[in-house]
């Protein structure tokens, strides 16, 4: 084995980057049980090498409301993330670190679609029950 031991201590590198995002949404109700709900979101991220990125959020929500038997909801979502944890967990781990998009880092991108099913056991009580079904692609 061979090397050399260096005991300064470092630093580690840090990174500065600038996000600004403007945001619009819209609510409609048709005929008493529909509700539309529509929102853009658009952001401006300047990376720590000065390179903008730039993109635009939509989301689009439907929702067929069955008064005391619950509600029926469809989702579909666009997003972009410019600032991302590394790690092998969820739960935000000591060990895991954050990067912002740059050069070797590209914003991250995914696309959501979601059905979900909300009904109640008797009337005049409020839902107990929920049973999403989704889908993420990127």
């Amino acid at each position: 084995l061979e090397g050399v031991f260096n005991s300064t201590e470092s630093e580690v590198p840090l990174q500065q980057g600038l996000e600004a995002s403007v945001y619009a949404g819209y609510s409609y109700t048709f005929a008493d049980r529909l509700l539309l709900d529509a929102s853009l979101r658009g952001s401006m991220f300047l990376a720590p090498d000065q390179r903008p990125y730039w993109s635009v959020s939509p989301d689009l929500s439907l929702t067929y409301n069955l008064y005391h038997a619950g509600k029926i909801k469809g989702t579909y979502s666009w997003r972009s993330q410019h600032i991302f944890q590394v790690g092998m967990s969820n739960i935000g781990l000591p060990l895991e670190f954050w990067l912002l998009a740059g050069h070797y880092n590209k914003p991250q991108r995914s696309q959501s679609l979601d059905l979900s099913v909300q009904w109640g056991v008797i009337r005049f009580c409020r839902p107990v029950r929920k049973a999403p079904l989704q889908s993420d692609g990127v």
